[in-house]
């Protein structure tokens, strides 16, 4: 069962990886589009860190304690939701609050890590996990470069780009792990 879900798993780490660290290839962009200086969003990355490591604290300890199906499942169309809320972002202080709640809802790959190791048992434990956390390394990598590509493309229309494409396929991803996972893990 768990060799079926290895590579889900590692998408959804991937996935919600790459979220944390979509915004710091754009700031020049997002910049220009908000027409202040790129020195005044020096505080977006920070602020998606900063949630980074309140969900980190807040968030994943309920998976000790919580099904964590479900709380992926709601962590993954949260952080959908602030994807877009990042998309649609008009002034500085709206893209520092969505993204705060973009590293806030984005510690998926804590809670899908130990998941893994639940339902792999003994066997193959140590591949299972390497796997997932290559998947996490690979979306921290993949997004610098896919947002860095995306936002060379125009100011407004790259920003727009790469939250609109990131917001759908951490929806997606959230939505496809909830059907293929067992219950509670």
């Amino acid at each position: 069962m768990i060799q079926k879900l290895t590579v889900p798993l590692a998408t959804t780490s991937a996935v919600t990886a790459a979220n944390v660290y979509l915004n710091q290839p754009l700031l020049g962009a997002v910049a220009a589009s908000f027409g202040v200086a790129p020195d005044a969003l020096g505080t977006v990355p920070t602020a998606t860190q900063l949630g980074y490591a309140a969900g980190i604290l807040l968030l994943v300890p309920a998976g000790d304690s919580r099904d964590r199906r479900r709380l992926i499942l709601g962590l993954g169309t949260a952080s959908a939701l602030a994807l877009a809320a990042c998309a649609v972002s008009t002034g500085v202080c709206a893209l520092i609050v969505s993204s705060f709640a973009v590293g806030l809802l984005s510690p998926v790959p804590q809670l899908v890590t130990p998941l893994a190791v639940a339902l792999a048992g003994n066997a193959g434990r140590g591949r299972i996990v390497g796997t997932v956390q290559g998947g996490l390394l690979i979306g921290v990598l993949a997004s610098r470069a896919y947002a860095g590509g995306a936002g060379r493309t125009g100011r407004m229309a790259g920003r727009l780009r790469v939250f609109r494409c990131a917001d759908p396929a951490t929806d997606a991803r959230a939505s496809a792990d909830a059907a293929v996972r067992p219950g509670r893990g």
